[in-house]
């Protein structure tokens, strides 16, 4: 799958009910050109992807195409990843939690952990403080 599959799929698997309130935009950068930037924007309980920059993001997430898909599967363990520098989340790690609680899991296999559980452990142990990996 490529990683504009897994971004183009985010609509499908969106739920709206676990975004009251959530008026955000995360940038993720896939990559060193703008063909793998895509922002994500939730407000209103709505959500909208479109490649590129257009506003200032509260949250970015900075990741190999490779590896968020990988993660998105569930067949790489995205604690590992961060720990090894992989991900690197610039901004608010509570935003970025959240951000996982959204949607609906793509994939449920027992190879890897879901990215919720991933992003809450590694906010519960940084206290919520950036760390700027």
């Amino acid at each position: 799958m490529s990683v504009e599959k897994v971004f183009n799929q985010m609509p499908d698997l969106f739920r709206p009910d676990r975004a009251l309130g959530l008026n955000a935009t995360y940038l993720f950068i896939c990559s060193e050109s703008e063909e793998d930037t895509f922002q994500v924007s939730i407000e209103d309980q709505t959500i909208s992807i479109q490649r590129g920059r257009s506003k200032k993001p509260d949250v970015i997430v900075r990741v190999k195409s490779e590896d968020w898909v990988a993660i998105s599967e569930n067949r790489l363990d995205g604690l590992k990843a961060y720990l090894e520098g992989k991900i690197k989340v610039e901004g608010s790690l509570a935003l970025f939690q959240r951000f996982s609680k959204l949607f609906k899991s793509l994939h449920r296999r027992n190879s890897g952990r879901p990215l919720e559980e991933i992003i809450s452990q590694q906010v519960t142990s940084s206290g919520g403080i950036v760390t700027g990996k």
